[in-house]
C-alpha cells in the first residue's frame, strides 16, 4: 500500500488494519443514534495529524470510492497527508466522521482515564486565562495595558489540576449548564468546555473574564490606596521626628 513503507506490512496486516477502522466506523455512526454524541466544535481543534494513518488511508479509499477515481495518490505532489489536512482545514463530513470515530473508539477504550473526576471550587486564578484575554482586549480595543499587571498572586493556580476548579470557571459552567450535555460531577467535562470557550473565544470566556478583571482592578486599586496611606503614614512619622530633634537641639 502506498500509504506505509513498503515491506512494513504484509497484505495481511493491512487488511486487518482496514476491518479494524471499518468496525470503528460502523459503531461509530451507530452511536450517533443512541445520544453518545461529540461536538462538531471540539472536533476542529484537534490536531489533523494525530489521527492514525490507517484512519486517513480508510478516509481517502473512501473517497475514491464516492468519485469513482484510482488509487493513485503518491509522492510529494499528490501526498495524501495533504488532502487529509485539506479535508480537516475545509472540515468535510468525510473528515468529521473519520475524526469522530477514532476519538470514540479512544474514549470508550481503556487508554484514557474515564471515570469520574470528582473536584472542589476555590478562589484562585489561572494566569494563561488573564494572559488571553489581555490579547484579545488589545486586538479589539488596541488597549496597551495587561490585566497580568492586576494579578493577585496569592490566587495564581495551575490549569493541569482538574480536581480544583476555579470559581469564576465554575459560576460561568452553572449558568451555561442548562444547555450542557456534560456531568456536573465531573471536573475532567467542565474543563474541557473551558478550554473549548477559550480557544473560541466566545461568549461564556468573555463574560467570566470581563468580571474576573473587573474584580482584578479593583483589588489592585485598594493595594494601591494602602500603599498610599502607607507611605503617607511614613512621611507624617518622620516629620515628628524631626521636629523632636530640632527641639533637642534647640534645648
Amino acid at each position: 500500500m502506498l500509504f506505509f513503507t513498503p515491506g512494513s506490512y504484509s497484505p495481511g496486516r493491512l487488511h486487518f488494519i482496514h476491518e479494524s477502522v471499518q468496525t470503528d466506523m460502523d459503531q461509530s455512526a451507530a452511536m450517533d443514534t443512541t445520544g453518545f454524541s461529540i461536538q462538531n466544535q471540539m472536533l476542529r481543534f484537534i490536531d489533523p495529524m494525530s489521527i492514525p494513518v490507517g484512519y486517513i488511508a480508510w478516509a481517502y479509499l473512501d473517497m475514491c470510492r464516492d468519485l469513482g477515481c484510482t488509487v493513485h495518490m503518491r509522492g510529494p505532489i499528490h501526498d495524501i497527508f495533504g488532502w487529509w489536512v485539506t479535508e480537516a482545514l475545509e472540515f468535510t463530513p468525510r473528515y468529521e466522521r473519520v475524526t469522530k470515530a477514532y476519538y470514540r473508539a479512544v474514549q470508550v477504550s481503556m487508554m484514557i482515564g474515564y471515570g469520574d473526576c470528582p473536584y472542589v471550587v476555590r478562589d484562585i486564578i489561572h494566569v494563561r486565562d488573564v494572559s488571553l484575554f489581555s490579547v484579545v482586549m488589545k486586538g479589539l480595543t488596541e488597549v496597551e495595558g495587561d490585566y497580568v499587571d492586576c494579578m493577585d498572586w496569592t490566587k495564581e493556580g495551575t490549569p493541569y489540576n482538574l480536581q480544583v476548579i476555579p470559581q469564576y470557571i465554575h459560576r460561568e459552567y452553572v449558568q451555561n449548564a442548562e444547555r450542557l450535555h456534560l456531568d456536573s460531577q465531573n471536573g475532567r467535562h467542565i474543563m474541557r468546555w473551558w478550554n473549548a470557550r477559550r480557544a473560541m473565544r466566545d461568549g461564556p470566556f468573555m463574560h467570566a473574564m470581563e468580571q474576573l478583571v473587573a474584580a482584578l482592578e479593583e483589588w489592585k486599586l485598594s493595594q494601591l490606596h494602602m500603599v498610599g496611606l502607607a507611605v503617607n503614614h511614613t512621611e507624617t512619622s518622620t516629620g515628628s521626628n524631626n521636629d523632636e530633634v530640632q527641639v533637642y537641639q534647640t534645648c
